[in-house]
């Protein structure tokens, strides 16, 4: 191997980690930004809920029959939903 073919290792090794801390770097700053947008959804839904329940009391003042649009994460914003098994999705006996 000669020294120029040393060094050309050396500079692919450099670009190599150079890119690879690079993409640890985007990947972080990604995950700090969904985590702040998820942080804010949730943040936001509360809010139409308590919204929510003061539009029920006057729809039921009012005699009204209205669907009220409830909001929620849904199963690809959180995705451990998936796991968890809830009572009326099992049937069995008692």
């Amino acid at each position: 191997m000669s020294p120029g073919d040393f060094l050309l290792v050396l500079a692919d090794l450099w670009l190599m980690f150079s890119f690879q801390d690079a993409i640890h770097k985007i990947k972080e700053n990604f995950n700090k930004d969904f985590v702040a947008v998820y942080e804010r959804k949730e943040v936001e839904i509360d809010k139409i809920k308590e919204k929510n329940k003061r539009i029920r009391k006057i729809v039921e003042d009012l005699d009204m029959d209205t669907e009220i649009f409830e909001p929620s994460m849904g199963i690809v914003e959180k995705p451990e939903q998936l796991l968890f098994v809830e009572d009326h999705e099992v049937s069995a006996s008692q």
